[in-house]
Order: structure tokens, then sequence, then C-alpha cells
């Protein structure tokens, strides 16, 4: 693939592994009474409310920035944007550690929704795709792309089991996080020029 092309399959299976790698640690950090975010008296029932709360504040996020981002990188251009959001979630990321080290449920919470505007570094990624692509390469690219989607399902859970286990705690998929989200802030930065149509020539 061509260096922009790489950048974007980073970009992609970067992002997804970022959010997906704290997930095998937020059920045990809920529902288990040694989990440390919550008290061990709170009842379980209200426990998996807690715990369906901070799934749904990502999404609900990612769904009202998804579109924002996409909006104002059409009018700001693609590399800006997706810089912009990876410094938010980098930050998001950071201080979801900070409220789990202190057991701050609402800063959690509240992180959670940040993360989910800030996280439309996929849609931003396509598009930057589709404005790089002549016809012939297109269905190349956006495959390439998920197959970079799925590959950051697939070891960002890995990644944020193992680090919990071996790693000493629960802020460490978080941290972990926050470090691939500025290796991918890093390759933007660097990989990607400043224009938002870019020619599919460049190497």
């Amino acid at each position: 693939m061509k260096r922009i092309e790489w950048i974007l399959f980073l970009t992609v299976m970067l992002a997804v592994a970022g959010f997906s790698l704290p997930s095998p640690v937020m059920t045990p950090l809920f529902l288990e009474a040694d989990g440390g975010l919550l008290d061990a008296g709170v009842e379980k029932q209200v426990r998996v409310w807690w715990l369906a709360a901070a799934f749904a504040l990502y999404p609900l996020g990612q769904m009202l920035g998804g579109p924002w981002l996409g909006q104002l990188s059409d009018r700001l251009g693609r590399k800006k944007v997706l810089t912009l959001s990876l410094i938010g979630v980098v930050l998001g990321y950071l201080v979801m550690a900070l409220a789990i080290e202190q057991r701050w449920l609402w800063l959690l919470l509240l992180s959670r929704f940040w993360e989910g505007l800030c996280n439309g570094n996929v849609a931003i990624a396509q598009a930057l795709a589709a404005d790089i692509s002549t016809p012939e390469r297109k269905a190349h690219l956006f495959s390439r792309l998920n197959i970079a989607l799925n590959m950051g399902w697939i070891v960002g859970p890995l990644l944020g089991g193992y680090s919990a286990e071996y790693g000493g705690g629960y802020t460490v998929p978080f941290l972990l996080a926050a470090v691939l989200g500025l290796i991918n802030l890093f390759a933007v930065g660097f990989g990607l020029p400043a224009s938002t149509a870019i020619s599919p020539s460049l190497e």
C-alpha cells in the first residue's frame, strides 16, 4: 500500500483497538465488590445499571459527535480535525484512568461521553480514503480499512485483558489506550499532508 493508505489503515486499527481495549475490565470494574469503583455495599442491580450507563454513553457521544466532526472536516480539512479529535481521545483516556484511580464514578461517565464525542476517527479516515482513492482503487482501499477495523476489535480486547491482568490494575488498559492514541496522533501529524484533497499518486 501507499504511505498514506498505510497511515489510514493504522488510524482505523488503533482507533478501534483503543476503544475496545478497556472493554474487558469494564464489567469487573463495576460488578465485582472489590472492583474499586463502587462501594462494596452497592447492590448488584444498581451496579448493572451503572455499567449499562457507562457503555451507553460512548455510542451516544459518538452519535452526536460523529456527524459534527465529519462536517467540520469538510470545512477545515481532514488532517486538522482528525488531529484535534485524537488529542481529545488521548485526554479522555487519561481522565478515565484518573477517575478509576480516584474512584470518581461521575468523572468516568463524563469521560466516556467525551470519548464518544471525540472518537470520530474512523469516519474521518473513511472520508479521507474517499478523497484520495481513484475509482479503480476505491474497493481495495475500503476493504483494507475494513480489515483494519476488524483487527482493532481483535487486538484491543486482548491487550486490555492481558494488560489489566499483568500490569497491576484496572487503570493500565486506559493508559495503554492513551499510548495507542498518541501513536495514532504521531502517524497522522507526520504522515498526512495538510490538504483535504490528496492526489492518489502521493506515495
